[in-house]
């Protein structure tokens, strides 16, 4: 998990699927290759891949938090 923090952050995934999940939303929600995604970070989230195949994101987040 990524606790909540001030900022934002956005993602492309390259490869693979994944979903962008919320401590409210566990299920989450597909994001595939050449998808994007954003997350304002003021909730917990995080990314799960469900497959056996991997997935490579870009990750970009405001301020960094790592």
């Amino acid at each position: 998990n990524i606790e909540p923090h001030e900022g934002q952050e956005m993602g492309y995934v390259l490869s693979g699927r994944v979903y962008l999940c919320r401590m409210d939303d566990p299920k989450g929600t597909p994001v595939n290759k050449g998808e994007t995604f954003y997350i304002s970070g003021d909730r917990a989230h995080y990314l799960k891949n469900k497959s056996n195949r991997d997935a490579e994101i870009l990750w970009i987040s405001t301020p960094p938090v790592f």
